[in-house]
Parts: C-alpha cells; sequence; structure tokens
C-alpha cells in the first residue's frame, strides 16, 4: 500500500484575484466612492471565477462566496435608496454568513471545502485515506468555527455606516491566525506522514 500524502494549507483563493476584491472595495470605500469599489470589486471577482468554471477548471467555494458577496453588493448599490443603506449597514455580517454558511454546509454535506485545496496539491490514489480525508475535515471546522466567531462579532458591532475599524481588525486577525493554524498543522501532518512513511514524497 503507498503512503499518504496529506493537504497542504488552504488559501482564501487559488490566486491574488481571491484578495483583490476586498482590497478594492475598501480602498476606494475608503476614499469616498463605495459604488464605484463595489463595481471594482464585482468585475475582479467574477473575471477569474467565471472564467475558470466556463473552462471546466476548479473553482473554489469561497470565491464563489466572494462573487455572491458582490452581486448582493451591486444589486443594493443598483436600487439605491433604504437597500442600500441596509446594505452598508449589514455588509460585514452578510460577508460571514456567506462564509460562515459555505464551510458548515459543505462539511454536513460530507464534502468539505478544504478538499477542493488539498486535492490540488495531492496525488488522487490517495484522495480516500483516511489521512487525507481527517485533516481535511480538522481544517474544514476550524475555518468554521473562525468564520463563525466573526459573524458572531461583527453581527454585535452592526452599527451606523461606514463599520467601525474594530469591526474589520478582529476578524482579520482572526483569518491570519486561520491561515497560520492551517500552514502548522498540515506541516506536522506532513511530518506524521514521512515518519510513518519514509518513502513518501511529500
Amino acid at each position: 500500500m503507498m503512503p499518504p500524502v496529506s493537504t497542504k494549507p488552504p488559501t482564501a483563493s487559488s490566486s491574488v484575484w481571491g484578495w483583490m476584491p476586498w482590497a478594492l472595495l475598501f480602498l476606494i470605500s475608503g476614499i469616498g466612492r463605495p459604488g464605484l469599489g463595489v463595481l471594482a470589486g464585482l468585475l475582479v471577482a467574477a473575471y477569474p471565477t467565471l472564467v475558470r468554471a466556463a473552462r471546466g477548471l476548479s473553482t473554489k467555494l469561497p470565491d464563489w462566496m466572494t462573487l455572491a458577496f458582490f452581486v448582493i453588493a451591486t444589486s443594493s448599490t443598483l436600487i439605491r435608496g433604504r437597500q442600500l443603506l441596509l446594505f452598508w449597514k449589514y455588509s460585514l455580517v452578510i460577508v460571514w454568513i456567506l462564509f460562515a454558511g459555505m464551510a458548515w454546509l459543505s462539511i454536513l454535506f460530507g464534502a468539505p471545502f478544504t478538499l477542493q485545496y488539498g486535492r490540488e496539491v495531492t496525488p488522487p490514489e490517495y484522495w480516500q485515506h483516511p489521512l487525507f480525508l481527517r485533516t481535511s475535515i480538522v481544517l474544514a471546522l476550524v475555518w468554521a468555527a473562525i468564520f463563525t466567531a466573526n459573524l458572531i462579532f461583527v453581527s454585535i458591532l452592526v452599527g451606523p455606516v461606514p463599520p467601525r475599524p474594530f469591526a474589520l481588525f478582529l476578524p482579520t486577525l482572526a483569518v491570519v491566525g486561520g491561515f497560520v493554524f492551517t500552514a502548522r498543522y498540515s506541516a506536522a501532518v506532513n511530518r506524521r506522514a514521512a515518519s510513518a512513511f519514509p518513502q513518501a514524497s511529500l
């Protein structure tokens, strides 16, 4: 029996495109052009996601959630009025509802979203190995907990528009902590696999 190959850390997206929509939104909104920030974010979120899907390539669930957020944001901006005010008031809540819901549902349906990342760096013959599956589930649970904690936190801080800097800083810090945990946990899994199966190429 061949040795298992453990998963490697997932990222928010397969490339820098995953971060760009959010950076554009907050930077452009910060200079008083929220509508332009939403449009820029939508275009940057849609391009790689839809292109990859059209080519039959793997499109990550977090990428779809990012696109969903910007579709909601764009719709609210076009409608304007009370809907736009409500969107900006609850925008951070919407973000974490999407990501927490995505994470928990993927776990409940037996397909943790972290599997998508693990399969990119693990040969297909190991995809059903207990070590691979267990690592994916653990990482998915950790991220689901982070997204849920952020949702609870920003819900408590819902207030006047724009959102308080505090409501951005701590959730961002929690996400950074999630990446640190993911990297260390995955490295530990790789070390255990290499020790148990010296012939493995991890």
